[in-house]
């Protein structure tokens, strides 16, 4: 049975956001409870790790900081404190993504509302800043239209060849998406080549189905480090895969169907840019 949020501490309502991939309440939420009193490790150390997912290293490793000064054996905090040094040392950070200069739109309809929601019908957008290694997190809404395949991609780029769907004819659309499906909670995993889609598991023809889909809004979380992109939808993970072919490149997004529309709200893309 399910606790109503008066009995709650604001540490489980924070646990609770996380657990929705809602990392911004999450933030909010953390902060409140260090400024009632209730500076625990657990919150200081969660705080450190939402400061991470969104890039923010100063604060990331301000807060893993005060838990390994609190408590010297907190391994975890200790792991996290050096990857947080070692990516800002590196140069990740957010990249812009909430503005139409900030994307191509290769085919479909393609717009920015009111509420500074990405809203895609019937096709392709490409960020046009290449990342190496990146984290993709948006929030995504159904909002009409038949239901039918969603796409969201990283290690995209435009090659030459292939059935050359873009550009006037003239070139197609190369990557790893995470395709799935709202209507029946089902999700794949695709290589694009040459205008061609190859299942990165090849016995997955009959795609799998998850409980951790929602009828409404659904976060998801993409993180491509390497050779390996790890898959999280709504705070759970989903599902990872590697491949040494694995390159840089742009992430992307795909509305599938003839008249369907998506709302992509709270987007978040940080990553190395690409010389």
């Amino acid at each position: 049975m399910r606790m109503p949020w008066g009995t709650w501490t604001l540490l489980d309502k924070a646990k609770k956001f996380l657990s929705e991939g809602d990392v911004d309440g999450a933030i909010e939420t953390l902060h409140e409870s260090i400024e009632s009193g209730a500076d625990s490790i657990e919150a200081l150390y969660l705080l450190g790790n939402c400061y991470g997912k969104r890039s923010v290293w100063d604060d990331a490793i301000r807060f893993y900081g005060y838990v390994v000064e609190m408590d010297p054996n907190h391994k975890d905090a200790q792991v996290n404190l050096s990857i947080a040094k070692l990516r800002k040392k590196e140069g990740y950070s957010y990249v812009e993504c909430w503005e139409m200069k900030d994307w191509e739109v290769l085919d479909g309809e393609w717009r920015f509302d009111d509420e500074e929601a990405f809203l895609g019908k019937a096709g392709h957008a490409i960020l046009k800043h290449a990342l190496s290694d990146c984290t993709v997190d948006i929030q995504l809404e159904h909002v009409k239209g038949s239901k039918a395949t969603l796409g969201v991609g990283v290690a995209g780029r435009i090659g030459t060849g292939g059935k050359k769907r873009f550009r006037n004819g003239t070139c197609d659309l190369e990557g790893y998406t995470f395709n799935f499906h709202l209507g029946n909670k089902s999700y794949n995993l695709y290589k694009l080549k040459d205008g061609n889609f190859y299942r990165i598991h090849r016995d997955w023809e009959k795609w799998p189905v998850s409980p951790h889909f929602k009828e409404g809004r659904n976060w998801v979380r993409i993180v491509k480090a390497s050779d390996e992109v790890r898959i999280e939808i709504n705070g759970k993970f989903l599902t990872r895969f590697k491949d040494d072919q694995l390159a840089d490149g742009s992430p992307y997004l795909y509305v599938g169907g003839k008249d369907q529309s998506v709302r992509f709200r709270r987007m978040r893309i940080s990553g190395k840019p690409m010389p």
